[in-house]
């Protein structure tokens, strides 16, 4: 297994506090969620989801 390194990220506090409550319902916390996120992009070759402007 390859080592690990440390990412800084800067969230909105609000963002981050929703994040971490929505990821802790499935059993994750906020660096196993982006670790998904980012795995599952390196996996699909794009970004895992639909981006649109919703305005």
């Amino acid at each position: 297994m390859a080592g690990t390194i440390n990412v800084t990220i800067q969230l909105d506090r609000d963002v981050k506090e929703s994040a971490e409550k929505l990821f802790s319902d499935f059993g994750m916390n906020l660096s196993t969620a982006f670790n998904v996120f980012a795995r599952q992009s390196l996996r699909q070759g794009k970004i895992p989801f639909e981006i649109y402007d919703s305005f």
